[in-house]
């Protein structure tokens, strides 16, 4: 539920990259300034990186970890979501190095993922 009180917010604040305030094209305003793989796709997270969190959320590329490797550092942040699933799978946010939105992802919960903490 904060995901999408997030997600809804900044879009509902002009954060999209093209400044709109209708669909998902937020992932600029939340990803940090540094790290991401280079992209030349337009409202990416890798291209012009120095335009990114105008939010604040500074969400970094650390990747993830699964089958116990480290993978994706640069390409992604994937975060966990309280939402769990069946086949031990559950719900997370991610930001990637070539898109301008955020997406959702399944994950296994017993891979690496990032977590960001809310404060009631």
């Amino acid at each position: 539920e904060e995901w999408i009180t997030l997600e809804n917010h900044l879009i509902a604040n002009g954060y999209n990259y093209d400044g709109s305030t209708n669909g998902n094209k937020i992932a600029k305003a939340m990803a940090s300034t540094t790290g991401w793989i280079s992209s030349t796709e337009p409202g990416a997270v890798g291209n012009n990186q120095s335009l990114n969190n105008s939010s604040g959320f500074n969400a970094f590329p650390e990747g993830e970890r699964f089958g116990g490797l480290f993978a994706n550092e640069g390409n992604n942040a994937i975060f966990w979501s309280s939402t769990e699933l069946t086949n031990g799978r559950a719900m997370s946010v991610v930001l990637d190095y070539n898109f301008g939105s955020i997406g959702s992802y399944l994950a296994f919960r017993r891979n690496g993922l990032s977590v960001r903490f809310v404060r009631d």
